[in-house]
C-alpha cells in the first residue's frame, strides 16, 4: 500500500488541502497516520473516501448526510433503501433550489428588461434595477 502526502492526495483525489484538514478535523474522514518526520501520510482508501465526498458535496449533500450515508457504508448489513432515501431528500431538495433559482432568474430578467437607461438618465441613483433591490 502506497503511502501519500497531503499534497499527492490532493492532486489525487481532487479536494484542495484547506478541505482534506477541515474533513479530518469534523470526522468525515479519520486521522491520518504520520511518518517518523510528522507529516501526515495517506493510502489509496483514502483517495477513494475523498473522491466519495467530493461527488456527494458536488451533488449538493450537506456534510452531515455525507457523514450518515459514509457511517451506512460502514454497516455490513444496512439496507440500500436507507442511501436510496438520502438521496431521493437529496434530489427533492435540488429541486426546490432549481424552482427557487428560476424564480430569481425571472424577476431578475423582468427588473433588467424594464430597466431602460432613457427614463433614468442613465444615473444608477433613479435606474430601475436600482429601486427593485431597494424594494425587496
Amino acid at each position: 500500500m502506497s503511502k501519500l502526502g497531503i499534497g499527492e492526495l490532493s492532486a489525487k483525489s481532487g479536494v484542495a488541502v484547506p478541505n482534506i484538514r477541515y474533513y479530518e478535523s469534523i470526522g468525515l474522514l479519520p486521522r491520518p497516520q504520520r511518518n517518523e518526520g510528522g507529516r501526515r501520510t495517506y493510502s489509496n482508501d483514502d483517495i477513494a473516501q475523498l473522491t466519495y465526498i467530493r461527488n456527494a458535496r458536488r451533488l449538493g449533500f450537506p456534510i452531515a448526510k455525507i457523514k450518515t450515508m459514509m457511517g451506512l457504508e460502514d454497516q455490513a448489513d444496512a439496507s440500500c433503501r436507507q442511501l436510496r432515501d438520502l438521496a431521493t431528500e437529496q434530489l427533492l431538495e435540488m429541486s426546490r433550489q432549481i424552482s427557487e433559482l428560476q424564480m430569481l432568474q425571472r424577476e431578475l430578467q423582468y427588473e433588467i428588461t424594464t430597466c431602460d437607461v432613457r427614463c433614468c438618465d442613465g444615473l444608477v441613483k433613479d435606474c430601475t434595477v436600482t429601486k427593485a433591490m431597494s424594494a425587496h
